[in-house]
């Protein structure tokens, strides 16, 4: 992205954007940053701490469970929040720094997708653990659909947010948004194609009548990752209207949506995925088929090949 010289407070011609850039605030007009705002200090360091607690709480639950995937791409989620946030809080000093908005750039666009990385994963532990027979598909098949394309989200979006601020070519703003937009817009397809997969199975799992004793922390898991995945919708969209105005837009250069639908919006999603934690309804190495007690079964019967009593339809 090139940005013409401007003239300062002092008379003097300054750079305002880039790798080389030398204007200050003391110096230079706030309207002449990317943002035209001054990121809030207090905001983004409330933002910085709330995504660490939630890392820490992920640690936990992943430590207790053993649910070390899932705990993996929570903390990656997390560490790319924190490290976006920490940047916002460096670009509140001096708005104009290049490298602090390249990197909570990419870290911001990108953190989301470790998430539904995770999410993802459930569908296919949850479909081995609670119901195989119930499954249109292999449940491995799913893994190789979504995390695949999890991969290509997080490529184009990385690769569009890297052109669009660090692009020498004057329409390399333009090519990059164009790139991230793409993946965003595959990541909002994706995970509609996953609700999708989802809820089809656990309505014909509700429907064939196989809720375990422990059904409070099933609906809690079904629960949490649904409305976490709602959450990320919405951020998705929102990136995408913002991508799609460009840097003039009212979207990029004003705070509070941002931080609504950006900041705020991805702290409950990430609160949802912790809440709803597949520790709570699967037990790694151990099949509900298996282990768990249900309703009308008695325990110890030899006569049903399941757990889970048949469906009728």
């Amino acid at each position: 992205m090139v940005r013409p010289l401007i003239q300062g407070f002092d008379g003097e011609y300054y750079q305002s954007f880039g790798k080389n850039a030398n204007c200050t605030l003391e110096v230079c007009p706030i309207e002449a940053t990317i943002y035209k705002y001054n990121p809030s200090k207090p905001v983004n360091t409330a933002l910085t701490v709330i995504f660490g607690l939630i890392m820490i709480g992920h640690i936990y639950l992943g430590v207790r469970w053993k649910t070390w995937g899932y705990m993996v791409s929570m903390i990656l989620g997390c560490l790319l929040e924190i490290a976006g946030y920490a940047c916002r809080i460096v670009l509140h000093k001096n708005p104009f720094k290049f490298l602090p908005f390249v990197v909570q750039t990419v870290a911001l666009t990108i953190a989301p997708i470790f998430y539904t990385a995770g999410i993802y994963v459930t569908l296919s532990a949850s479909i081995s653990h609670f119901a195989p027979d119930l499954t249109r598909v292999k449940p491995v098949v799913w893994v190789w659909i979504f995390l695949p394309a999890d991969i290509i989200c997080l490529i184009l979006q990385a690769a569009g947010g890297a052109i669009s601020v660090t692009g020498s070519g004057d329409n390399s703003a333009e090519v990059g948004n164009k790139i991230s937009q793409a993946g965003l817009s595959l990541q909002l397809i994706v995970l509609v194609g996953f609700m999708a997969a989802f809820g089809d199975f656990f309505v014909r799992f509700f429907r064939a009548g196989r809720l375990p004793q422990i059904e409070w922390r099933l609906k809690a898991f079904v629960a949490g990752i649904t409305l976490s995945v709602v959450f990320i919708l919405a951020r998705c969209a929102f990136r995408v209207y913002e991508l799609k105005e460009g840097y003039s837009g009212a979207a990029i250069t004003h705070e509070v949506p941002f931080i609504i639908m950006e900041g705020v919006f991805m702290i409950i999603g990430a609160v949802f995925l912790y809440i709803g934690h597949p520790g709570l309804a699967l037990k790694p190495g151990e099949s509900a088929v298996d282990t768990a007690q249900y309703p009308g079964k008695a325990s110890g019967s030899d006569t049903e090949d399941s757990a889970f009593p048949r469906s009728k339809a």
